[in-house]
């Protein structure tokens, strides 16, 4: 069992394969599998069907800036610059793997959709899961973004990582698609990036569910009393007070979720399109809030993932 990288890519190949050869040759963490198993990317249909090209890159031996297959050929898809690394390089096993999805990258919903697809269908929910690697150096922010929300939501990616060429060097060293110095982080550097599972807030949920079942304005001491009748149909007790009840929720939520004059509030658009988000059932599957079976939906996933390989 190896692991299962995530990462999102641009123009830069070396986003994701400097990443990649770092592992596979430093082997900063000790795991009792492959560095790297699969691939699985995330892309702009321009990228994806090559109608941006990959920058001018050097693909060099590792740890120095000596060629080893020399720069760019002209308008050269990003992707298969990273499958021929993949291949050359001997970074995956013969039955490993690469993955290309195509979203909208400056769109989080289509991004953070795909990344749930995949983390889904490979970290499985309800199940063993695969062990998933995400890396945040390449893509759109907007793309990075959704990905890190994922791993936060459903703590179904283990590690996120990046790598980086130090401000003042890039014009030397950032076209490298391996890294080009060794023991030297002031120039090239990888790192972890900390994160801990969140926990979902039922309460948030639950005044997003009543304010939408009033439909209109609704007080604050009604709002709350229905929220605490709505726990005790799920067999919870709700002990909060009206001024922690508005301190706590509603003046965060206010201009957010909910609208509010007076001592009254409403749910707003937003708050609207959050609560159907939240009941979308791969938001739900995504952060385990209830057991209940979602195995067609993982089903539905991983046939949707395979559907994307990208043949090496």
């Amino acid at each position: 069992m190896g692991i299962v990288h995530l990462a999102g890519i641009g123009t830069s190949p070396g986003a994701v394969t400097a990443g990649l050869a770092y592992l596979k040759k430093e082997k900063p963490v000790e795991v009792a599998w492959e560095i790297v198993e699969e691939l699985i990317l995330f892309t702009s249909p321009e990228v994806r069907y090559g109608k941006v090209s990959a920058i001018n890159y050097r693909w060099n031996q590792y740890g120095t800036t000596t060629f080893e297959y020399g720069r760019r050929r002209e308008r050269e898809n990003v992707l298969s610059v990273v499958k021929k690394f993949l291949k050359q390089e001997e970074l995956l096993p013969q039955w490993g793997k690469m993955y290309v999805w195509t979203v909208d990258t400056n769109d989080f919903d289509s991004c953070f959709e795909a990344v749930a697809k995949v983390v889904i269908a490979k970290g499985d929910p309800q199940g063993t899961g695969k062990h998933l690697w995400a890396n945040l150096t390449g893509g759109t922010n907007i793309l990075n973004a959704a990905i890190m929300e994922a791993a936060i939501l459903s703590g179904l990616i283990s590690r996120l990582y990046y790598t980086f060429i130090h401000k003042g060097y890039e014009k030397d060293y950032e076209p490298c698609l391996q890294p080009p110095v060794k023991n030297r982080p002031d120039i090239f550097n990888f790192r972890w990036l900390p994160f801990v599972k969140v926990t979902f807030d039922e309460i948030y949920y639950g005044i997003l569910e009543v304010l939408h079942q009033v439909g209109d304005w609704c007080p604050e001491e009604e709002t709350l009393s229905r929220l605490k009748n709505l726990a005790a149909t799920r067999g919870q007790e709700l002990k909060l007070e009206l001024h922690q009840f508005k301190t706590q929720y509603l003046n965060h939520m206010d201009g957010r979720e909910i609208e509010r004059k007076d001592f009254e509030n409403r749910l707003s658009p937003f708050g609207e399109k959050m609560l159907n988000w939240l009941k979308d059932p791969l938001y739900r599957a995504l952060i385990r809030r209830e057991e209940i079976p979602f195995y067609e939906l993982i089903d539905q996933c991983r046939q949707e993932l395979k559907e994307k390989e990208w043949q090496l």
